[in-house]
C-alpha cells in the first residue's frame, strides 16, 4: 500500500513497494504524491515496472533527460490536457536544448533562448511575434525536467531560477456588449439547441471551453444546479455553477439526450473505431466558433478562451466581490494569477481618492480638516478605532445608490480659521 510522508520543507514524499521494489519521489502536493504512488506499485504488481536505467551524468543530454522525465511514473499522473499541451512545449525546447549536456546547460542558454523565442513569428497571429506568456510557459516546462532530474540527484541545479522571465501582460483584449450579443444571436450560438446552451454557459461561468466541453453527464448535481469537475488543468477539483435562468433547460437538455454519449455536450469522431461507427468525443465548439467569427468578420480577432477573460475582467469592473471569491468562481488555484485582471477595479477607489482630495482642499484653506465620514481629526496622537470599526467607512466601493456623497466644502471666511495650540506657529 502506497504511503505519503509530509516533509518539514512542506513537500510530501511518496513511497511506492512491493515485494522487495521500492521506490520514492518528493512532491510539492498530496494528491500528486499519492497518485505517483499508486501508480507505480500498480506497474509493480503488473510485472511492467522497471528502474530507470543508471546514466552517466556527465553523458546524460538534455534530450536523453527529456525522455526519462515524459516517461516517468510522476508525469504519467499528471491530467491529460497538462500532458497534450505540454508536447507542443518540449519541441522548441529539445531543437534547442536537445544536444547540449544537462549539466553543461546555465543561465546564460536560457536567457538566450527567452531572446531567440520572443523574436519568434507566431504562428496563430501573422504579422506578431511570439508572447511573453507563451515563452513563459515554455521556461516552466524546462524547469520542471530540471526538477524532476534534480531530485534524483542527476544534476544539482536549475539554471532557470536564476532568469528574469518575460512579464505577463495585462488583459486588454474586450468584448463589446454589442459584441457579445451579435456572437450569442448568431444561428450557430443560440436558440434551444446545443450549440446555444454550451456558449451561454461558456460566457456566464467563466470555465474554460475546453474543460465544458468535456464535461461529462456523471459530473452534472441538478440540486443545486452545477457541474463538478474532478480535475482541471491546474490538477484542482473546479465546480461550475449554472445560473438560474439556465437551470430548468440544462436539467432538461441532460435528461432528454437520447445520443447515448457519456458527455453533456458531444461530438461525432471524424474516424471511426473497430466497429465502423463514429465515437462520441467532446464537443467540437470550433468548428462552430470558425464560422460565427467569420460571418461576424473578427477571424483572427477573437477566441472563444476570449469568453473566459471577459467574464473574469467584468467580474472584477462591475462588481465588488473578493479577488478570492472571483478566483472560486473561474477556477483559479490563487487570487495572485487575477492581478493581470486588477486594473479594471481602477475606478472603485473614486470614492476614497474625492475623500482625500475633499480633506487637502479643506487644509489648503485653514479650515478643519474634515477626515472620512465616522472620523474626527484631532490634533496629536491619533484616537485608536476599534476593531470591529476599523474600514468600516472607507468607501472603496461605492453603494447601490451610485455616487457617495462627501462633505460640502466648509465657508473661506475668516472666522472659522482653525486656532493652533499654544506655541505653535501657522505656517
Amino acid at each position: 500500500m502506497p504511503s505519503v510522508q509530509l516533509l518539514p520543507s512542506g513537500s510530501f514524499r511518496a513511497l511506492a513497494r512491493h515485494k522487495g521494489k521500492t521506490e520514492t519521489s518528493t512532491f510539492p502536493r498530496r494528491e500528486d504524491a499519492r497518485r505517483w504512488a499508486e501508480a507505480v506499485e500498480r506497474k509493480m504488481r503488473d510485472g511492467t515496472w522497471e528502474r530507470p536505467a543508471a546514466t552517466t551524468v556527465a553523458k546524460r543530454t538534455v534530450a536523453h533527460a527529456y525522455d526519462e522525465y515524459v516517461n516517468s511514473a510522476y508525469y504519467a499522473s499528471l491530467a491529460d490536457n497538462t500532458k497534450r499541451a505540454a508536447k507542443h512545449l518540449h519541441k522548441p525546447l529539445l531543437e534547442f536544448f536537445g544536444d547540449k549536456l544537462l549539466t553543461d546547460v546555465g543561465e546564460n542558454d536560457v536567457r538566450d533562448y527567452i531572446e531567440l523565442r520572443l523574436k519568434t513569428p507566431s504562428k496563430r497571429c501573422k504579422g506578431k511575434t511570439l508572447s511573453g506568456d507563451s515563452v513563459r510557459l515554455e521556461v516552466a516546462a524546462l524547469s520542471g525536467c530540471f526538477k524532476w532530474h534534480i531530485e534524483r540527484k542527476n544534476v544539482e541545479r536549475n539554471p532557470c531560477l536564476g532568469v528574469s522571465r518575460p512579464r505577463t501582460t495585462r488583459r486588454t483584449g474586450r468584448l463589446s456588449d454589442e459584441l457579445v450579443g451579435a456572437i450569442l444571436n448568431h444561428p450557430k450560438a443560440s436558440g434551444n439547441s446545443r450549440e446555444g446552451l454550451f456558449f451561454r454557459l461558456l460566457f456566464a461561468t467563466a470555465a474554460r471551453p475546453g474543460e465544458l466541453a468535456a464535461a461529462r453527464k456523471s459530473w452534472y448535481r441538478p440540486d443545486p444546479p452545477q457541474i463538478v469537475i474532478p480535475r482541471t488543468k491546474n490538477e484542482d477539483e473546479r465546480i461550475v455553477l449554472i445560473p438560474d435562468s439556465l437551470a430548468d433547460f440544462f436539467d432538461y437538455y441532460v435528461k432528454m439526450d437520447e445520443t447515448g454519449s457519456d458527455y453533456i455536450f458531444s461530438s461525432r469522431s471524424r474516424a471511426k473505431n473497430a466497429e465502423g461507427d463514429h465515437d462520441w468525443v467532446p464537443f467540437n465548439y470550433a468548428s462552430h466558433w470558425r464560422v460565427i467569427v467569420k460571418d461576424l468578420g473578427l477571424r483572427g480577432l477573437v477566441v472563444p478562451h476570449m469568453a473566459r477573460h471577459e467574464a473574469i475582467s467584468r467580474l472584477f469592473e462591475r462588481t465588488d466581490l473578493t479577488e478570492g471569491a472571483i478566483a472560486a468562481i473561474s477556477g483559479h488555484r490563487s487570487a495572485q494569477a487575477l492581478w493581470r485582471y486588477k486594473h479594471y477595479r481602477s475606478e472603485h477607489s473614486r470614492p476614497a481618492v474625492n475623500a482625500l482630495d475633499n480633506i487637502y482642499r479643506q487644509a489648503s484653506l485653514g479650515k478643519p480638516v474634515e477626515m472620512l465620514p465616522g472620523e474626527k481629526f484631532k490634533l496629536g496622537a491619533p484616537k485608536k478605532t476599534p476593531r470591529s470599526k476599523r474600514g468600516a467607512n472607507l468607501g472603496v466601493f461605492p453603494k447601490s445608490s451610485g455616487t457617495r456623497h462627501l462633505a460640502p466644502l466648509p465657508d473661506a471666511s475668516p472666522s472659522a480659521s482653525r486656532k493652533l495650540p499654544q506655541g505653535k506657529t501657522k505656517v
